[in-house]
């Protein structure tokens, strides 16, 4: 019983890593909120960098990723 409870912790929090790293905007709200801002991670809404993908579409095409950002700080 005793070696059940450290790889049933493991597993939940591998789960748990992966459920909020499943998409680009879980992955941006989880690192906004691990670097100590939860309201801004919250409460503000994220937006795709149109610049920032135009300019490095080469570089983000091989990779399929995209540019996003926070928009705006909550009050």
């Amino acid at each position: 019983m005793k070696k059940k409870k450290p790889l049933f912790f493991i597993i939940v929090l591998v789960a748990l890593i992966v459920l909020l790293h499943a998409t680009p905007g879980l992955a941006l709200r989880t690192h906004v909120f691990m670097l100590g801002y939860p309201k801004a991670a919250l409460a503000s809404g994220i937006v795709d960098d149109d610049y920032h993908n135009r300019v490095d579409h080469d570089f983000f095409f091989v990779d399929q990723c995209q540019s996003l950002y926070i928009n705006g700080a909550a009050s």
